[in-house]
């Protein structure tokens, strides 16, 4: 199955992105191959599963997985049509129809809600990250890997959309201002601010949610110090070498909501701690959820 679906890629896709793009054929090829093991990082775990059941090596199997991650040659402008046809029912511009319109309907209907009342989304549909901005519906996606971040918004009643494509994996406060200034311009929509640490944080019981909690490639280690949270963040695993290990010094606005700031970032991240019904006790930054173990 995996060969079928490389030779339809290559046989419809990549001779048509070569043309548009002056993508040299080597480059496409390197693609194809999944080489870019070394470049690209992205769905680990399910490129274990894909190399048991190929029986392909590691480098081609993680390299197909992450296709979603950083496989894709796209244009902003790509991401706009890519997005506009899914404003218009599932039809591109040349009116082919590539999905049904009860689909994309689907797609942008909630599915699940986020625990995490400042995370990446309100709900989640299937795939779109779905958002309640101002009363108006929105969806999209960020995506990011070893030096890129990529960023689409779509909001239906104005039949707009923002792309942004960066060189940079730690651009996501140049992503936030340009699309909140963007969609201010283009459709009167306020995007809701971040929160930002209060010049008096609440008192909260420091040892809460002291602890580790630990997920495939990253493990992350809460400490009570200097009369602060502090979280040690490391890679684990596959990913030990991608970055060095770094902390946070978290700042409380609830018992369970807390906001640090990574070294050499202007941007405050949400960290939010949360308990399942069964007793299982999670720490959700971002879009992932961590399980606590100890």
């Amino acid at each position: 199955m995996a060969r079928r679906l490389d030779a339809t890629v290559w046989q419809r896709r990549l001779d048509e992105l070569a043309r548009r793009h002056d993508v040299p054929g080597a480059s496409l090829a390197v693609l194809a191959a999944g080489n870019l093991t070394t470049l690209v990082t992205g769905y680990v775990l399910l490129g274990r599963v894909i190399e048991q059941l190929t029986g392909a090596v590691w480098d081609a199997a993680i390299a197909r997985s992450m296709g979603p991650a950083g496989l894709v040659c796209a244009t902003a402008a790509d991401v706009v049509a890519f997005a506009r046809m899914h404003l218009d029912h599932g039809r591109p511009a040349d009116g082919a129809s590539v999905l049904g319109a009860a689909t994309v309907a689907q797609m942008q209907r909630p599915q699940a809600r986020m625990p995490h009342p400042h995370g990446m989304c309100d709900h989640w549909g299937l795939c779109w990250a779905l958002f309640d901005w101002d009363g108006r519906r929105v969806f999209g996606h960020d995506g990011d890997s070893i030096g890129q971040q990529a960023s689409v918004r779509v909001v239906p009643d104005a039949g707009v959309v923002v792309a942004l494509l960066t060189n940079s994996d730690r651009a996501g406060a140049l992503h936030r201002e340009l699309t909140t200034e963007l969609l201010a311009d283009l459709c009167e929509l306020a995007v809701p601010a971040p929160p930002r640490p209060p010049d008096n944080p609440p008192p909260v019981d420091l040892t809460r949610h002291v602890g580790v909690c630990e997920r495939v490639g990253l493990r992350a280690e809460v400490a009570v110090r200097d009369g602060g949270l502090v979280m040690h963040v490391a890679r684990a695993g596959d990913m030990a070498g991608l970055e060095p290990p770094y902390e946070v010094r978290l700042v409380p606005l609830t018992d369970d909501l807390l906001l640090g700031r990574a070294p050499g970032s202007t941007r405050w991240l949400s960290y939010f701690f949360y308990t399942l019904p069964d007793g299982t006790t999670y720490l959700h930054d971002g879009a992932r959820a961590t399980p606590c173990v100890t």
